[in-house]
């Protein structure tokens, strides 16, 4: 009966989240591959998609091994780093191969419960890591080398560009970031003492932060501390019909987290990166963690997280170059149409299928 793969995931659509819309995209694009996700986001269940709770998590599990066993050749995966134990676990009576996805800040984690889950991925047969740096981090958990497989993720944001936005000769920059205000090592700090430096000079005309978190009123105080708080907007969660005008009016996407050992946390890449690319936007990058591999030259531009004069320098490069500015907008727009998420999938299930052993059925019988 083919292939069938097992996917245990706790973030997947409709939550929200990079890695839960590239699990999806994985799951339904990828050729030659059956799919059932049991998943503990609550939602709709259809075909190949099985919500569950805690408490009936077990049961649910069984009950996918038993679906697993039909096929010929049968794996297990991992949609979260913590679930390694779950997938390989399960992958015993199914006499399945075992595989785990690695990404994100889940892998720094410092306190003892989080570190033993992450040991699980020793056990699994494969480990999909979202970039080299995750890659690195995978093998210092010391999982073997020949274990560990990259796959680039791509994905084609609800938003692509018809053209790139023009900027008037007496106008200040707009500038855009997107991303979660959970944690610390987002150093959006960085941005808004950026608006501070630049406002005066009018090389920028407005930042908008759009995400939500827990650190949002935090960040709306240091903007009205630093006197910006007309500038620097933080409207919180934006619907992506909405999102995708505020991404038309801006000039440049903004990405600056860095690698913090005290904040534990980490860029497992950086689809937001992508994100804003297919809005027609250059865009300025933390160089720290994954987001290394997501930057693509000439339109995205690594700079030092902790230093704010260099991204002084840059938005003062972008603001006075409108024509060059423009380029890397067009750069960044071509890029993205020439993306396709199919690409990324049958990478993914061919890392997949060469990592993991086939499966003798008859051995079941």
């Amino acid at each position: 009966m083919g292939t069938r793969a097992l996917l245990i995931a706790l973030d997947y659509p409709p939550v929200g989240g990079g890695i839960s819309r590239l699990l999806e995209s994985w799951c339904v694009d990828t050729a030659g591959v059956e799919w059932l996700v049991v998943t503990t986001s609550p939602g709709a269940t259809r075909s190949g998609l099985r919500r569950t709770t805690p408490i009936r998590f077990t049961g649910d599990l069984i009950a996918g091994v038993r679906w697993l066993r039909q096929a010929d050749r049968r794996i297990v995966v991992a949609g979260h780093p913590y679930v390694t134990a779950a997938a390989v676990a399960a992958a015993v009576p199914a006499r399945a191969s075992s595989a785990a996805l690695a990404y994100g800040g889940e892998m720094t984690a410092r306190s003892w419960k989080p570190r033993l889950a992450l040991r699980a991925m020793r056990s699994a047969d494969a480990v999909i890591a979202i970039s080299q740096h995750c890659a690195e981090l995978v093998e210092q958990l010391g999982v073997r080398r020949d274990r560990i497989r990259i796959v680039t993720p791509r994905l084609t944001p609800p938003w692509l560009a018809e053209t790139v936005s023009h900027r008037g000769p007496a106008d200040g920059l707009r500038l855009v970031a997107i991303t979660r205000l959970n944690e610390g090592y987002k150093n959006l700090e960085l941005l808004i003492r950026l608006c501070a430096v630049l406002k005066p000079l009018g090389v920028i005309d407005e930042l908008t932060i759009i995400g939500d978190g827990p650190r949002l009123e935090a960040l709306r105080d240091k903007a009205l501390q630093l006197g910006v708080g007309d500038t620097a907007r933080l409207p919180g969660f934006v619907p992506d019909s909405a999102l995708a005008d505020v991404l038309a009016r801006a000039h440049v996407g903004l990405f600056p987290s860095r690698d913090s050992v005290a904040e534990q946390g980490v860029e497992g890449f950086g689809l937001a990166i992508h994100e804003l690319a297919a809005a027609g936007l250059p865009v300025l990058v933390g160089r720290a963690g994954g987001a290394v591999d997501a930057a693509i030259e000439p339109w995205a531009r690594l700079l030092d997280p902790d230093d704010l004069w260099s991204w002084v320098s840059a938005i003062e490069d972008l603001y006075s170059r409108e024509d060059m500015r423009r380029e890397l907008g067009q750069a960044a727009l071509s890029w993205a149409r020439a993306t396709t998420p199919h690409a990324s999938a049958d990478e993914f299930s061919a890392a997949l299928l060469d990592s993991t052993r086939p499966t003798n059925r008859s051995a079941l019988r």
